[in-house]
């Protein structure tokens, strides 16, 4: 019965995870269009489009929410892995099944204040300036996607709870459960400690917790924020406060003008690879010059330097 179950809510994150990456991939595909023919009119007249930065605010958080949990469940994550494959068996367990848990409790939180902060904006309506679009209904769809999140991050537990079963590393669940138990009391914990209420001292030991999570093979992205959220908590005297500004500093950060870059040219490194651009590029440089003496470095130079002009921008090649 429990094995149906467990099949079937895998099932279930794996289809609404798929559908949640194809609605942010569509949305990528849709944040190109304002934003081209905004240029092609400015370019041979007067006109632009009114509220492209709006529209790519808006479809930039649909983006990045909506694609938090497909990394996750292939646990595609960007981790240092120095010495993490030298650790024994159970400690391996420990700090997997730790990890995910503490992010779970972080991105639980995070969906919390998130949810909270679209009723707050839904309360006094609040809308952008310039299209007049309503601002709650995208931290709703924020706060979904980061329970969509939140769930994946339970399979994850489960699963490396069940692969330290079969292991036989039976108290690498109850060790995980306490250090994610102490994570969450650290702010409390910490009170009365110098470090509550000196920033210096509260810096560097906030720099020594993370490169011991980097260590331990925690994601980064996951380990800067624990810490950041972690610390903030400790310095300030009403260690709940500082929850509040996950609600409203994550959809911020993520409907950020300046970040629209990001995910384009994410997108048009993906057409370049399909379309076999960047390998005619190397091609057509390495015969004009990979009979010169260090042929394929000056070749691999030039295949870079003709990719950047066409996208325009050196270092992001």
């Amino acid at each position: 019965m429990l094995s149906k179950l467990w099949d079937k809510y895998c099932a279930l994150t794996s289809f609404l995870t798929d559908k949640a990456y194809l609605v942010a991939m569509a949305c990528l595909a849709l944040m190109v269009l304002p934003v081209t023919l905004d240029v092609c009119l400015r370019s041979f007249s007067t006109l632009s489009v009114p509220g492209t930065i709006e529209i790519e605010e808006f479809l930039l958080l649909i983006v990045v929410f909506f694609s938090l949990s497909g990394p996750q469940i292939k646990k595609n994550h960007i981790d240092v892995d120095l010495l993490f494959p030298k650790f024994p068996r159970f400690i391996q367990h420990s700090l997997m099944i730790f990890h995910w848990s503490a992010c779970a409790v972080l991105i639980v939180c995070m969906a919390w204040q998130v949810y909270v902060s679209a009723l707050e904006k839904s309360s006094i309506g609040e809308f952008s300036q310039e299209l007049y679009i309503a601002v709650a209904p995208f931290l709703y769809i924020a706060a979904i996607a980061l329970v969509l999140l939140a769930l994946v991050l339970f399979r994850n537990i489960i699963e490396d709870m069940i692969a330290a079963w079969k292991d036989r590393n039976y108290l690498a669940i109850p060790v995980a459960m306490a250090l994610t138990a102490l994570v969450c009391y650290l702010p409390w914990l910490c009170e009365d400690w110098e470090v509550s209420y000196d920033f210096m001292q509260a810096g560097t030991w906030g720099f020594i917790l993370l490169v011991v999570l980097l260590l331990c093979r925690m994601p980064i992205g996951y380990a800067m924020c624990i810490v950041g959220v972690v610390g903030m908590m400790i310095i300030n005297p009403n260690h709940l406060a500082p929850m509040h500004l996950m609600g409203t500093g994550a959809p911020h950060t993520a409907m950020s003008y300046t970040m629209s870059t990001i995910p384009m040219f994410i997108l048009m490194g993906e057409l370049a690879l399909r379309a076999n651009i960047s390998k005619d590029l190397f091609a057509a440089a390495s015969k004009w010059l990979g009979r010169l003496p260090g042929g394929l470095a000056i070749a691999s130079v030039a295949g870079c330097a003709g990719f950047a002009a066409i996208a325009g921008d050196s270092l992001a090649t």
